[in-house]
């Protein structure tokens, strides 16, 4: 019985310990700023990624800077695709976009980084990706990571 609790609670501290939820407008904005700061980028760069498909890296930076803050990204496990996916919901039902075509689009753009790249140019490849899909693509510039109303998932 003793070994069933602990067993138990154990359980839910692992389970408890991988909830994410959305960061709050001032979580973002504070995020945001904080990764503007770390990461300037000049004006010229930001012209250059308006008509390039590819952003300047240094201009990613800042993209890279603020996915860390809201957990989407991690250095070691690359996107998560659920947090992602709990970001689209919303826009696969206004866009009227099927889950699995994103779901698996996302999951097309993973790799573990087998090569051991730095994360900026995983990070990067991984975007480039979903860039090239268009439809993702653009269904995830419509994504907010901030709430927009309280919103909490349960990650695998």
């Amino acid at each position: 019985m003793k070994t069933s609790i602990i067993v138990f609670l154990a359980f839910i501290a692992i389970t408890s310990a991988e909830e994410w939820k959305l960061k709050t407008m001032e979580e973002w904005s504070q995020i945001h700023k904080t990764c503007d700061e770390r990461f300037p980028v000049s004006a010229e760069l930001i012209e250059k990624a308006k008509v390039e498909k590819y952003p300047p890296k240094e201009v990613f930076e800042v993209v890279l800077c603020i996915l860390r803050g809201v957990e989407v990204w991690d250095d070691t496990k690359g996107f998560s695709t659920d947090r992602i996916m709990f970001g689209l919901e919303n826009v696969a039902k206004r866009e009227n976009l099927s889950k699995q075509f994103l779901r698996d689009g996302i999951e097309h753009c993973k790799d573990s980084n087998s090569e051991g790249s730095s994360t900026l140019d995983w990070a990067y490849r991984w975007f480039k990706c979903f860039k090239d899909n268009e439809p993702l693509f653009k269904a995830i510039r419509e994504v907010k990571l901030y709430k927009e109303r309280e919103r909490k998932i349960q990650e695998e």
